[in-house]
């Protein structure tokens, strides 16, 4: 929506002045072909949270990891109803993703809450048919596991 509000999803990591953000960079350039009315940090990882791209099957933090992890940060405020789309780079499971939007729909309850992953794994597959297969799609919370479809 062109009238959005992007909001980078924060890194597994505490972020560090000058490193990359990957996502920060996509929303951003979402914004510039506009996709996008602006670009708000309103999330920041305060806790180390364990990598979900290096970690093994099984093994990737789930959704109460990242509530654990993350927080809403008020600056600037936001003031009525607004659309906000979190951004990441790459979506795996979408626990990442599940918790930046529950965050925000919690603090922002007039405001309708989406997300974007440039990115989307598909897991153990031994043939990919198409490399750009761009989908929309829902994540789910079982149980504080995160489960994407597709």
């Amino acid at each position: 929506h062109p009238g959005a509000i992007l909001v980078p999803c924060p890194r597994s990591t505490l972020l560090r002045q000058g490193s990359l953000w990957s996502p920060l960079r996509i929303a951003e350039e979402l914004v510039a072909v506009g996709l996008g009315k602006e670009v708000q940090v309103l999330l920041e990882r305060f806790k180390v949270a364990p990598s979900s791209s290096s970690a093994e099957r099984g093994e990737r933090p789930g959704i109460m990891t990242h509530l654990d992890t993350l927080r809403v940060v008020l600056s600037p405020p936001l003031l009525g109803q607004t659309k906000l789309v979190v951004v990441d780079d790459v979506i795996t499971r979408g626990a990442t993703l599940w918790a930046a939007v529950s965050l925000l729909k919690e603090q922002f309850p007039q405001s309708e809450v989406k997300a974007f992953a440039l990115v989307r794994t598909l897991g153990l597959q031994p043939e990919i048919e198409r490399i750009v297969a761009p989908c929309v799609g829902t994540i789910r919370n079982l149980e504080g596991e995160a489960r994407r479809e597709p």
